[in-house]
């Protein structure tokens, strides 16, 4: 949903000034969701008669990418869809933190002393709660500002300034 987001704003911001890439941005949010719903109807999430019309809508989206964006907009949708398998990498660092935990409680169990079992299980919830809390973090960060942004923000323009006029330590002193 990050990605689409970030999609849809770039053709919101395109629309105006770059039509034509702003056209390559919607059809590409388009196929991630016809990609997306291919494969939920080939592991039967969905029901299996949306996969043979969804196939025929990519066929037929891909062709008006080339043609909106260039061959760059092919490599742009690969990049998108590796931006995708980022966000899953996400997912896969707390399902990996879920399990550590559910190991580390049952290790603590099978160590036969109640001190030592207590002691072992502290440390290593510590060292799984270290980990959950930086790596993803971390992570996610990086999603957000370099796939996120990347997707629609074109720096330029005006600096932004807010208090150029007024700077600190100047207040009561004259020039001279």
């Amino acid at each position: 949903m990050h990605i689409l987001l970030g999609l849809v704003l770039s053709v919101i911001a395109r629309a105006r000034s770059e039509p034509r890439h702003a056209l390559g941005s919607g059809v590409m949010a388009l196929m991630v969701v016809l990609i997306a719903l291919a494969i939920l109807s080939a592991v039967k999430v969905l029901p299996q008669t949306f996969f043979t019309p969804v196939v025929v809508a990519l066929l037929v989206a891909f062709p008006v990418l080339v043609i909106a964006e260039g061959m760059v907009g092919a490599i742009e949708l690969l990049s998108t869809l590796g931006h995708i398998l980022s966000y899953a990498r996400v997912m896969a660092l707390g399902t990996a933190s879920v399990m550590m935990a559910v190991a580390a409680n049952q290790m603590v169990g099978a160590m036969g002393s109640v001190i030592v079992g207590v002691l072992f299980g502290l440390l290593f919830h510590l060292v799984n709660f270290a980990l959950g809390m930086f790596s993803p973090t971390i992570h996610a960060l990086r999603l957000h500002y370099v796939e996120f942004f990347g997707t629609f923000f074109s720096p330029g323009g005006v600096p932004y300034r807010p208090l150029r006029h007024w700077r600190p330590g100047l207040e009561g002193r004259t020039k001279g």
